[in-house]
C-alpha cells in the first residue's frame, strides 16, 4: 500500500493493523530545517529594515517638532536658526528614499523583474589584489 506525507510538519505517523492483527506503524518526517532558516533570514532582514527606516523618521519628527516650536514662539525665528534644520531634514528625506529604492531593488530582484546587464569592469584596488591572490592560489593548488 503506498502512502504520502504532506510537509504540512515536522513528522506524522498512523498506526495500522493487518489483517492477522499484528500492530504496524507507519509514519513520515520532513526535514523543514530551510523554512525554519528562510524564515530567519527573513525576520533579521525585516528587523534590520524597519531599524534603518525607524531611525531617519525620528530624526525628521524630532527636527519638525523643533521648527514647529520655534515657528509658534511669539518672537519669528532668526534667518540662521532655520535653514540648518532644513538641512538636517532633507539629508534624513534623501536617506529614506535611498532606503526605499533598495528595498525595491531587492524585491525587483527576488521577483526577477529587476533588468540587469553585464559589463565588463576594470579591477582597480582591493578588487585586483583579490584577483591576483585568488590567481596565485589556484597555481599553489594546482589550478590554471
Amino acid at each position: 500500500m503506498a502512502t504520502w506525507c504532506r510537509p504540512t510538519s515536522t513528522s506524522t505517523s498512523r498506526r495500522l493493523r493487518d489483517e492477522d492483527g499484528t500492530l504496524r506503524l507507519m509514519g513520515c518526517a520532513v526535514d523543514v530545517t530551510d523554512h525554519v532558516n528562510a524564515r530567519r533570514v527573513r525576520d533579521d532582514f525585516l528587523s534590520i529594515a524597519s531599524h534603518e527606516l525607524k531611525t531617519p523618521l525620528t530624526t525628521l519628527r524630532l527636527q519638525i517638532d523643533g521648527l514647529t516650536r520655534l515657528l509658534s514662539k511669539a518672537a519669528a525665528p532668526t534667518p540662521a536658526e532655520v535653514p540648518p534644520r532644513l538641512d538636517v531634514i532633507r539629508r534624513q528625506i534623501l536617506r529614506l528614499e535611498r532606503l526605499v529604492n533598495e528595498l525595491l531593488d531587492v524585491s525587483r530582484i527576488a521577483a526577477g523583474k529587476l533588468p540587469m546587464t553585464p559589463e565588463e569592469v576594470e579591477p582597480g584596488g582591493a578588487g585586483q589584489r583579490k584577483w591576483s591572490s585568488a590567481r596565485t592560489s589556484s597555481r599553489w593548488s594546482g589550478g590554471p
